[in-house]
């Protein structure tokens, strides 16, 4: 049997203490569908689910925030000819639902009444299984648009981690500043956080508003103080927030800085930036205001 490769999204939305699903309508099912469409040739898996996502719902500037899973069932291909299909749904975002016309209908649907009403059961089966994970990455707190960074030297050295969760890319300790008090507690109790260290004396070194997106509901724009910190102890990164820690050289983030680059400019697609990221775009803005690079 002939074998097929789809990817789609994935929005949530809450509202009124409940949650929402955007999904297709499917006039020729009569009932609803995930956003969703084949991959073309020379296409990544990320690619093709953006791509389906403009033209069935008309929304752009769409982000990917993690890769939920895949699903499998058979489906009838334009020439009648059935097929398996591989389908790899991501969660997306996007801070603008300004819909542009599209080839198809759609509208928010209730989570659980989605469900009951999906057209294919391997859908509706893929929505109940991974209902936790969906909901968890959306019940994200209301940003604060504040934000802390943190710049740990040893000699010539700084001290990076490279995130796991988005806004991917290696960056310095950094947080929200949330309900810790004041930004230079955020600082102190976001390096402790993120890397185990003690903080001794901090110096404000940079302040500013940048336009940076996180992964928080009105996460659009952050008002960032970066300071200079003298930690002391042994490094202990954070498995939650964090993939690696070390120390790394002008030469290095230099390097990576141009890999960021190429990334910005569409050189690198978000497949690869994932696996394998270079600096956090923000953070280019600020290495490049405190001349670091």
């Amino acid at each position: 049997m002939k074998k097929a490769i789809s990817a789609g999204g994935i929005f949530v939305k809450k509202q009124n203490g409940k949650y929402y699903l955007l999904l297709l309508k499917y006039p020729r099912y009569g009932d609803l569908g995930l956003l969703k469409g084949h991959v073309e040739k020379s296409e990544t898996l990320e690619q093709a689910a953006l791509r389906e996502i403009k033209e069935e719902a008309g929304l752009e500037n769409v982000r990917i925030i993690k890769k939920i899973g895949q699903l499998t069932r058979l489906a009838n291909e334009e020439n009648g000819e059935q097929a398996t299909k591989t389908i790899h749904i991501f969660l997306v975002h996007t801070d603008n639902f300004n819909h542009k016309p599209s080839e198809e209908e759609y509208d928010w649907f209730e989570y659980e009444s989605a469900i009951k009403r999906m057209a294919f059961k391997e859908e509706a089966e893929f929505l109940k299984q991974h209902k936790s994970e969906i909901l968890l990455e959306t019940k994200a707190k209301v940003c604060d648009n504040k934000s802390v960074g943190m710049i740990i030297k040893r000699g010539k050295d700084i001290l990076l981690i490279e995130r796991k969760k988005p806004p991917f890319g290696f960056a310095p300790p950094a947080g929200h500043v949330d309900d810790k008090g004041s930004f230079a507690n955020a600082a102190r109790e976001e390096v402790k956080e993120e890397v185990g260290l003690n903080s001794g004396e901090i110096r404000l070194i940079a302040e500013g508003r940048k336009e940076n997106h996180c992964r928080r509901e009105c996460g659009t724009w952050h008002y960032w103080k970066i300071y200079q910190v003298e930690a002391d102890g042994e490094i202990e990164r954070s498995k939650i927030e964090t993939k690696h820690v070390g120390w790394f050289s002008i030469d290095l983030i230099k390097s990576l800085a141009l890999k960021t680059e190429k990334y910005l400019a569409g050189e690198i697609s978000e497949k690869e930036w994932q696996q394998s990221p270079g600096i956090e775009p923000v953070w280019l803005e600020w290495f490049r205001k405190l001349t670091i690079i």
